[in-house]
């Protein structure tokens, strides 16, 4: 203000009698009407009318003549217009997270690895493509995952059909998203976890639940498709890459109504004495708990079963509380605690030695 000049920085003095440069070209109006088509497209997301065609080498997926970068979550509204296209790590967060952050009303098309998208969902892994898409609603029941080849055009009036007569309830999302979140935070915990060395290999589910009439607690090799089941108590189990889970000791450390021993153990004996003979035989251990290891008034010996291991969150377990630990191959040792009468379910990749074992102890 009350500087003698006609121009400071970008500014222009709007009053003065010098022309603009904007004043000498052609009518503002009629540029923008001209050019209106795409500066609107420059304020709105690309819609999927006309389909989905996904370019895996620059990891594209094509809408029309615009591309999105994957992996992506696109939200939609009722009339299955997209309203929000959120990305990988958008304000550092997952799209599994975001999706199960999402309100329960939200319909989306998630559109990623066809095997983070099983897993998700809880469904078989395609083997034909390297994309999936996830179409539906968290509110809802009948969500569908479908295959995007390379390369090929996929009409939206495929995923049209998923959202017909789709009625959100909050009722039926508060039954399953337990279970959603269960499923992020396994992939989660994979990436935090699995932080061994290269050279490692597997990759196993482990679900260890509490309470009274707990579901199954298990150990499940996702690369060789075997499941041990467990028995309440606390269970050490050998780990090989192409192997199902191997139960080497069990103690059951709670003992209410009478003791029950799992019959398929390969010894009796304390954890780090168990560990210390079969070291050569596995690529790597697991202790995981079933229903509850601390029972009342029954002393579940826990010091004298964990004595002589690097294991020391046993110490926080209480009644009907589940508990993982893992004894990585190159002696990582990692533990989780869950809440009482509760699941606690971890995907652990990358921590098992590879060599192949062929004697038992």
């Amino acid at each position: 203000m009350g500087a003698e000049t006609e121009a400071l920085g970008f500014g222009r003095n709007l009053l003065s009698p010098v022309l603009s440069l904007r004043s000498t070209s052609e009518d503002l109006d009629q540029l923008m009407e001209q050019h209106w088509s795409f500066l609107t497209s420059l304020a709105a997301f690309p819609q999927l009318d006309d389909g989905i065609r996904i370019d895996t080498t620059a990891d594209r997926a094509y809408l029309g003549e615009r591309f999105v970068k994957l992996p992506a979550l696109f939200q939609l509204d009722e009339s299955l217009r997209v309203t929000d296209i959120t990305y990988e790590w958008d304000a550092g967060i997952s799209l599994p997270v975001n999706l199960t952050n999402m309100w329960y009303g939200n319909r989306f098309v998630w559109v990623d690895n066809c095997e983070r998208v099983a897993f998700f969902e809880g469904s078989q892994i395609p083997q034909e493509s390297e994309y999936c898409a996830l179409a539906g609603s968290l509110g809802s029941p009948g969500l569908k995952s479908f295959m995007l080849p390379n390369g090929k055009q996929i009409v939206f009036s495929q995923f049209e059909p998923v959202f017909e007569g789709m009625t959100p309830k909050l009722a039926y999302y508060e039954s399953v998203i337990e279970q959603f979140r269960k499923r992020t935070n396994l992939e989660d915990a994979a990436a935090e976890s699995s932080v061994s060395p290269p050279e490692l290999v597997g990759d196993f589910v482990i679900r260890s639940s509490g309470g009274a009439n707990a579901e199954a607690s298990w150990v499940f090799n996702r690369e060789q498709g075997g499941k041990t089941y467990l028995w309440r108590g606390l269970t050490l189990l050998g780990l090989n890459q192409g192997e199902a889970p191997v139960k080497v000791a069990h103690k059951d450390t709670c003992g209410w109504g009478g003791v029950r021993n799992d019959p398929d153990v390969l010894v009796d004996t304390d954890f780090a004495t168990a560990i210390r003979q079969a070291k050569d035989k596995f690529g790597a251990f697991a202790i995981v708990a079933h229903s509850s290891v601390v029972c009342y008034e029954i002393d579940p010996h826990l010091k004298e079963l964990f004595t002589g291991t690097e294991f020391t969150d046993w110490r926080d377990i209480w009644w009907e509380q589940p508990y993982i630990a893992i004894l990585s191959g190159n002696g990582r040792v990692e533990e989780f605690v869950g809440a009482r009468n509760d699941s606690l379910e971890l995907e652990f990749r990358d921590f098992v030695r590879p060599e192949v074992f062929s004697e038992r102890p």
